[in-house]
């Protein structure tokens, strides 16, 4: 699909989490101690779920429990037991041009 523009660096504060939409797909983009991380699932249900994780660290935490690494997307913690990376998050790249973050999509 290629790259988009997200927005402006000032927009992903250090610490914080953002939903975004890009193109139909809910990301997470995360500024963590500076450096920017998205995230995002295939699955509608979790991408749903993800506007209402928080940020724990270098982890995000799931109304559910589960805990995801936010520069990998893969679950660390589930509460539950799961079969498989099909919890797991697609982690994109994000590049910073000039002051514009810009995400490629896959």
């Amino acid at each position: 699909m290629g790259r988009v523009k997200i927005g402006k660096l000032t927009e992903f504060p250090d610490g914080e989490m953002s939903g975004v939409d890009v193109d139909g797909r809910i990301l997470l983009v995360v500024n963590l101690e500076g450096r920017l991380h998205a995230v995002g699932s295939d699955l509608a249900d979790s991408a749903t779920r993800l506007w209402h994780s928080v940020l724990k660290g270098d982890a995000i935490e799931s109304e559910d429990g589960t805990r995801r690494d936010v520069r990998t997307g893969r679950v660390i913690y589930a509460p539950r037991r799961i079969c498989g990376d099909a919890w797991d998050l697609t982690p994109y790249r994000v590049t910073i041009e000039e002051d514009d973050v810009v995400i490629e999509l896959m």
